[in-house]
């Protein structure tokens, strides 16, 4: 251990430092240090000093090295729970409500045939739930066998269905959205550009915009949780305007089929039903994820239930 070797300075080394020195006289110095002075020149002493100073400022203190951070694993997304139920509706048959898997497309439940109080029996081309109201929506085709191209209500329980209204002329849709953020109905047209906004009291359709891209060939269309819109047409996927309805190309579905229905899951997963104008019979159905990024689908599995027309999810 190194002694303390600054009682005996230099001046000008301590004054260079910023020290006032007060030296003492001569005759006031010890003898001991009289005698070192003596045998010791001032650039003898000035050296000594230098190297002392040199050793006390060059010391550093050991810095211990930090422990690296263990990650922490990002969490799994929450899966919400909901029934997913899909309708039948095309060419003008009597229509059906189902419940079927998520995972696999297979058919869970037969709810019964889609009817009224009167019995009269009813076709879809469209499902949605409003998740702030609870009800659930259909729209019917246009060759449905009672009220075709109107809004209704169903019974999820009992596929009873309650008339609401016309859309326009017996114009008819070919699906509806729910923009979960302000509870607005939107619909495309199935036989000409026009974007519509739904009355959901009365049924009337009114056009707010038009999409751009001719009629809706196929139609899917949905909401995610957000309020943004994305729909099909042939086989490629467009975001879509609320405001004026025009359609963006996001990307070919990569399907060999239409997308005739869309909902997006609670947990923000759109889903479609893929079946007819394409390369496999018009009856059959299936079951797809797409990505709301690129518009590529993948196949779940097949619906083993022909001439579906309506998807919708009900949160539970």
């Amino acid at each position: 251990m190194a002694r303390l070797t600054f009682w005996i300075v230099c001046p000008s080394l301590l004054m260079g430092l910023g020290f006032i020195i007060a030296e003492p006289s001569t005759d006031q110095k010890a003898p001991e240090a009289k005698h070192w002075s003596a045998q010791h020149p001032p650039a003898e002493r000035s050296v000594f000093l230098g190297v002392s100073a040199s050793i006390a400022t060059t010391a550093t203190a050991t810095v211990p090295p930090r422990a690296t951070p263990t990650p922490r694993p990002r969490p799994t997304p929450r899966l919400i729970p909901a029934v997913l139920y899909v309708a039948s509706g095309t060419f003008g048959i009597n229509g059906t409500l189902y419940t079927i898997d998520p995972a696999t497309g297979l058919v869970i439940t037969t709810v019964g045939p889609l009817h009224d109080a009167g019995n009269h029996l009813y076709g879809m081309t469209g499902l949605k739930y409003d998740r702030t109201s609870g009800i659930f929506y259909g729209a019917t085709s246009g060759q449905s066998p009672t009220n075709p191209a109107w809004l209704v209500k169903v019974d999820p329980a009992t596929a009873l269905v309650t008339p609401i209204g016309s859309f326009v002329n017996g114009m008819s849709l070919t699906d509806i959205a729910i923009d979960p953020t302000t509870e607005v109905m939107y619909g495309l047209s199935g036989f000409n550009q026009k974007f519509y906004t739904i009355n959901t009291a009365t049924g009337l359709a009114t056009q707010t915009g038009s999409t751009g891209i001719g009629f809706a060939n196929g139609g899917g269309f949905a909401s995610d949780v957000t309020g943004a819109f994305f729909g099909f047409s042939n086989l490629s996927f467009y975001s879509f305007n609320k405001t004026t309805g025009a359609a963006t190309l996001i990307g070919g579905t990569a399907l060999g089929n239409l997308v005739k229905a869309a909902d997006v899951s609670p947990s923000n997963v759109l889903y479609a039903l893929e079946g007819g104008g394409g390369i496999d019979n018009n009856h059959l159905r299936w079951l797809d994820t797409c990505n709301v990024a690129t518009g590529a689908c993948i196949r779940v599995g097949q619906i083993p239930v022909n001439d579906l027309d309506a998807l919708a999810f009900i949160p539970q």
